[in-house]
C-alpha cells in the first residue's frame, strides 16, 4: 500500500523526510562526510540549470563544492548557507520512497536560488538512503 504524506517540520516526520533534512543539514553544518553518508555509492543527480540538464554523480557535485566549485564551497566555513524546505511531501512503498521538496538556497542570509527537488530513496540495511536527485532551480524567487 502506498502512503502519501505531507509534513511540516514541526510534526513528527516519516524517516525518509528526516533523511532528506539530515542530508541538507550538511550544507549548513559544512559537513561533507555527513552528506555523503546519506547517499548510495552510485547516487545520481539530474539538475536543470539555465535550461539544460546536467547529469552527474551526487558525490562529485558535493566534493566539487567542498573544493570551492559551485555556489558554495562546503569547506569554506566562513560562509553561512542553508537550504530550508518550504514544502515537503513523501510517498513510500515498502523499501522505496520519494520525497518532493520546494526549497530556497540561502547564502550569507540572501536567497541565491530556489526550486523543487525530487529525492528517490531506498531502504538499505534498515535505513533510508538517497539513490537519486532530480532538481530544477531558478534565480527568479518571489
Amino acid at each position: 500500500m502506498m502512503t502519501p504524506v505531507c509534513a511540516k517540520h514541526e510534526e513528527t516526520e516519516p524517516p525518509e523526510i528526516t533523511t532528506v533534512r539530515q542530508f541538507l543539514a550538511g550544507i549548513e553544518n559544512h559537513d561533507l562526510e555527513s552528506q555523503l553518508s546519506y547517499l548510495t555509492p552510485d547516487a545520481q543527480a539530474d539538475r536543470l540549470r539555465n535550461g539544460k540538464w546536467i547529469v552527474s554523480p551526487i558525490r562529485d557535485v558535493l566534493i566539487s563544492g567542498a573544493k570551492g566549485g559551485g555556489v558554495l564551497s562546503v569547506a569554506d566555513s566562513s560562509k553561512s548557507a542553508s537550504e530550508p524546505i518550504d514544502e515537503v511531501e513523501s510517498k513510500t512503498f515498502d523499501q522505496i520512497a520519494t520525497v518532493w521538496t520546494h526549497y530556497r538556497f540561502i547564502v550569507e542570509g540572501k536567497v541565491h536560488h530556489c526550486g523543487h527537488t525530487i529525492y528517490s530513496l531506498i531502504k538499505q540495511d534498515g535505513r533510508w538512503v538517497i539513490s537519486s536527485i532530480v532538481d530544477e532551480a531558478t534565480s527568479d524567487c518571489q
